[in-house]
This record gives structure tokens, C-alpha cells and sequence, in this order.
């Protein structure tokens, strides 16, 4: 489908272009979000982030897996209003472990390299969040929704 696959290119080359992204997440039946460095698998089904494990953050992660990831190109100027092009990927996130933590680890240190010492540090983990869909925003108001679970693996 040329739609989806432009769609994916659109959102790869945004979250290529972006170390940070805006995680949200519930405490107390309240949004909680957070700024977060992320990485991203090359099928864009998940994004990994790296947390500490005696943060609030993560408490909300380990009681409601539900969370939406924002990322955008804006500049704060007037020209965001035709240029800027923001994503939400909204999906459950788990703590990775064994094999599938360390090919995240490398994963998002190779994108991160700067962030070595604190992945090595005390109460470090990784979370992938599985992203069930995302939702494409450009030109203030063009919104597409991209549903990932119809997404083909593109073949090599």
C-alpha cells in the first residue's frame, strides 16, 4: 500500500531526526509525562526507552502499561504552523529482559552513545513500548492514523 508505506517514511524520518520525544503515563488517574532519549526498531513497531527503576515513572509503567510517546520537529517559530510534523505512538510498554534487552541495549546506544554511563548505572532498564498505532500530525491539522498491526514487514 503506497499510503502506509509513505506514512512510515514520514515517521521514520521524523524519529530519526529527534533524540527526544515526551512520554505520557498515568499516576493517580492523572497524566504524568516525562522527556525521554528513545530509539526505535526498523520496523517502527517499538521504541526503547531507558529508565530507572526507583523513579515514579516507572511505577506508573508497572501499574498501567498504557502510554502514548509524543515526538515533533517544531522550531517555535511561526513557520511550525506549515512545517512542523508531530507523532504519537500509543501502546503498552514492557521491561525487556534477557536477549531481547541486550539487542535493545546495543540498539539504543548505538543511536545514544552519550548515554553509556547511565545505562551502566544502578536501577537501569529498558522498556520497549509496542507501538499499537501512530498518529501523524502535519501542517497543524493534517492528522493520519496509521495502524500497525496491518503493517506488512517490508521485504529485502
Amino acid at each position: 500500500m503506497p499510503d502506509q508505506n509513505s506514512q512510515l517514511e514520514e515517521i521514520r524520518k521524523l524519529l530519526d531526526s529527534q533524540l527526544e520525544g515526551v512520554l505520557a503515563s498515568l499516576h493517580n488517574q492523572q497524566p504524568y509525562t516525562n522527556l525521554m532519549t528513545f530509539a526505535h526498531t526498523p520496523d517502527l513497531k517499538k521504541l526503547i526507552i531507558a529508565t530507572k527503576r526507583n523513579t515514579q515513572k516507572f511505577k506508573n509503567l508497572q501499574t498501567n502499561p498504557q502510554v502514548s510517546f509524543l515526538v515533533d520537529n517544531r522550531t517555535n517559530t511561526p513557520s511550525d504552523y506549515q512545517h512542523a510534523t508531530a507523532i504519537s505512538a500509543i501502546g503498552k510498554v514492557v521491561e525487556l529482559e534477557g536477549e531481547h534487552y541486550d539487542i535493545a541495549k546495543d540498539m539504543f546506544l548505538e543511536r545514544l552513545p552519550q548515554l553509556r554511563s547511565f545505562m551502566h548505572g544502578e536501577n537501569c532498564t529498558l522498556m520497549a513500548i509496542s507501538v499499537d498505532h501512530y498518529f501523524l500530525v502535519s501542517q497543524f491539522h493534517d492528522l493520519k492514523r496509521l495502524d500497525m498491526h496491518s503493517v506488512k514487514p517490508l521485504s529485502t
